[in-house]
């Protein structure tokens, strides 16, 4: 298993003045992040370069096994952030939970500029800005 990504991306949000923590038992998240006004649960996710005819597309898996069969997506009570990282570019995508609900699998498209997922290229400040819910989850 190549933890490259989640290496990657602890000392970004180290150079961004964010406390993280790891858990030390099996979660569905890879780690806490704390930014002095609320803990967020981030899971880290790393992809390679798919080509399919001439666009570069990019293939995200984001599921998590339950048992040894099942994929279930991530919910935003498991998680507030997909981090995605594209290996080849080492661009980040900072994702909020509510936005993945349900999906499984995502493709980037980060050579157009015009893809689902470009707002959210590069948006740490999503973590560094992040407050508590208004609501328990």
């Amino acid at each position: 298993m190549d933890n490259r990504g989640e290496v990657l991306f602890l000392a970004n949000c180290m150079d961004k003045g964010l406390c993280v923590s790891r858990p030390f038992t099996t979660s569905r998240y890879d780690f806490i992040v704390d930014n002095g006004m609320a803990l967020a649960k981030i899971q880290v996710k790393s992809g390679h370069r798919w080509r399919a005819s001439t666009k570069d597309i990019w293939l995200i898996n984001a599921t998590t096994s339950r048992g040894r069969k099942k994929q279930v997506a991530y919910t935003p009570a498991d998680i507030d952030f997909l981090a995605f990282h594209l290996i080849e570019i080492g661009a980040w995508y900072i994702i909020p939970a509510d936005m993945i609900e349900g999906r499984k699998s995502f493709y980037m498209y980060p050579t157009d500029g015009k893809g689902l997922w470009e707002e959210y290229r590069e948006r740490w400040g999503l973590l560094t800005t992040f407050l508590p819910a208004t609501s328990p989850r």
